[in-house]
This record gives C-alpha cells, sequence and structure tokens, in this order.
C-alpha cells in the first residue's frame, strides 16, 4: 500500500493506477480457465476475505471462504484462510467463556477455558494475567515452585503447632514471590489474628516464674 512507503520514497517514485478489470471481462476469463459459477467465485473474492481476515472480521470472512472452497475445493490459500479464521474463532470463544467463569469466580472452568486461549497465545488480550490468578485461585498449591510449596507446608507445620509468628514470618516469604494466591492470604490473615490472641512464643509473665522455676 503506497500509505505504507515513507514520504521520501514516495517522492521518488510515480504512481500508476491499475484499476481492476470490468466484471464481464473478468467472469468470462475464469470462464476460460474452466471455473464453475465464475460469477459466484468473482463476487466472494471481490469480498476480499484476506482483507477480512488482517482486520479481525472473522464473521465476514468465513462465508466467503466456505463459498470459494466450495467452487475451488483445492483452493491452498482459502483452506490456509480457512483453518486461521477457525483457530482465531475458536480463540475469542474460549476467550469470552473463560472471562465470564473468571467474574462469576467459578475458577475451574475459568481455567480450563482460559488454558486453551493461553497455549494458543499467551499474548492475546489479557488472558497470561486472568489464566494465572484464576490458576492461583483454583489450583494454589498446584500453581507454586516445589521450593514455595515446601516452605508453604513448613509454615503449616508451624501454624499446627502454635507457633503463629513463625507461621506468618514463613507465609510471608512464600507470599513475596507469589502475590496472587488467596490460600497463602487467607493462612496469613488467620495466623495473624490468632497472633493476636495469644502472648508471644517463649515469652513468659512478668509475674511468674519461668520454666526452671527462676522469677
Amino acid at each position: 500500500m503506497p500509505d505504507a512507503l515513507l514520504p521520501t520514497i514516495r517522492s521518488r517514485c510515480q504512481a500508476l493506477a491499475l484499476g481492476l478489470p470490468a466484471q464481464a471481462d473478468a467472469v468470462a476469463w475464469l470462464a476460460q480457465q474452466g471455473v464453475a459459477d465464475p460469477e459466484v467465485l468473482l463476487a466472494a473474492c471481490g469480498g476480499q476475505p484476506q482483507e477480512a481476515v488482517a482486520r479481525g472480521n472473522y464473521e465476514k470472512a468465513l462465508p466467503l471462504l466456505a463459498k470459494i472452497i466450495s467452487l475451488d475445493p483445492g483452493n491452498p490459500e482459502a483452506k490456509d484462510l480457512l483453518k486461521k479464521v477457525d483457530q482465531k474463532m475458536l480463540v475469542s470463544t474460549d476467550y469470552v467463556r473463560g472471562v465470564e467463569s473468571y467474574s462469576k469466580e467459578d475458577y475451574g472452568s475459568a481455567v480450563q477455558y482460559l488454558k486453551l486461549v493461553y497455549d494458543v497465545d499467551p499474548q492475546y488480550r489479557d488472558v497470561g494475567f486472568l489464566y494465572h490468578d484464576a490458576e492461583s485461585h483454583y489450583m494454589p498449591l498446584e500453581s507454586m515452585s516445589k521450593e514455595l510449596t515446601d516452605l508453604y507446608a513448613q509454615g503449616v507445620d508451624y501454624y499446627m503447632g502454635g507457633h503463629y509468628q513463625k507461621a506468618v514470618e514463613v507465609w510471608e516469604k512464600v507470599l513475596e514471590k507469589n502475590p496472587k494466591n488467596f490460600l497463602v492470604r487467607r493462612n496469613l490473615e488467620e495466623a495473624r489474628s490468632r497472633l493476636k490472641d495469644k502472648p508471644q512464643d517463649n515469652l513468659a509473665s512478668p509475674n511468674q516464674p519461668d520454666s526452671k522455676g527462676h522469677p
């Protein structure tokens, strides 16, 4: 397209306008090539399915490509475009379903649909963020590395033993590297709440003897 060229290049070029042949001439030429129903094929090609695909207008491109293939089943360019359109339309449908599930906090379905999109095109819109965030809700432990999972388990041991301060310290390290993990956030809140209701570990009351009987 001329507009895509730099002005310094266009200024050194001579523009020649090449118009399309008359429809009657084009139909006659296609008929000479043995094309069946040349009028229909010409109308489909005139609809510029390539441009529709490039613009993301797959609803327009799909019937045009289907018509071309029905008239010329061996057309490789139409087949490739149709495959691309099918894939893009499927990606768009899965993305919409994933977003709807995510908004309803149905993270299991959201992970299922968004993963299909992410595997095909990880740069598609905001699928990367949505997929990983839904995964952290649906599979809070599976979405973490082994190192973080082990660290999380250590925090669980501290919590179950009543050492809430140590559990908080460990889980804060996990949350620092996995800030979207709702399970860690929830456990941290619970541990901090327990910590407020209990004196710190190994801290004796001023008016009571310690474990050795000393005041």
